[in-house]
């Protein structure tokens, strides 16, 4: 049974005589046998035993099963936006966020931190973080610390980078499979990009303009 029936059944089946089915009752009077309803064809005279057929009263349709990133939130003349979507759009405007911090950062030579916030040179925000490498701070050395060399750099700019490029990369990886879920029109897709780089790009507009004022 589909379940788009909704449990519905239709006793129409006919074999020539344009006659429906008709609900017989086979009464067993005097036989302790309970009263047993069949199905007569009209045509031939065969029956069919009602338990052959589900019982409607007892079926429920089967739903799909419905998940928070399918949820859809937002509909415009067929353009459909759900959950993941917006998942996706919100990766990709925190890395646009990071990408403009660093990049306005760099502009500056990397001292805008030093200039907002007074942190030290060396600190994990300053122009010379790459200096936290070292033991003593005296890349001179050669010698790196045990950090470095579990975990590689250890400044703001190469961890933001990495998420930056985390955020882009998943962002639009994400975008596509929502769009497989929700578009059926070219333009969605289209549409999709579009929103997705503005997004970003508002994003990096706002982060660089925060880190250089």
């Amino acid at each position: 049974m589909d379940s788009c029936e909704a449990g519905r059944l239709k006793w129409d089946i006919t074999s020539g005589t344009g006659e429906p089915i008709r609900l017989k009752w086979d009464i067993t009077s005097g036989t302790g046998e309970p009263i047993q309803p069949y199905y007569r064809l009209p045509d031939t005279g065969k029956t069919i035993p009602v338990h052959h057929f589900p019982d409607t009263t007892k079926m429920v349709p089967q739903t799909k099963m419905q998940l928070w990133v399918n949820t859809k939130v937002f509909n415009f003349k067929g353009y459909q936006v759900n959950n993941l979507k917006l998942a996706a759009w919100s990766g990709v405007a925190f890395a646009g966020l990071l990408d403009g911090v660093l990049e306005g950062n760099r502009f500056d030579g990397n001292r805008n931190f030093e200039r907002k916030y007074n942190v030290s040179k060396i600190s994990y925000f300053g122009s010379e973080s790459w200096k936290l490498a070292y033991k003593n701070e005296d890349p001179g050395q050669g010698k790196k610390n045990i950090l470095a060399k579990v975990y590689g750099a250890q400044d703001f700019y190469h961890h933001a980078d990495d998420f930056r490029k985390l955020g882009y990369i998943s962002g639009g990886i994400t975008l596509g499979i929502s769009g497989t879920q929700t578009n059926s029109k070219v333009w969605h897709y289209a549409a999709d990009f579009i929103i997705g780089f503005a997004i970003s790009g508002i994003s990096k507009a706002a982060g660089m303009q925060w880190i250089r004022n």
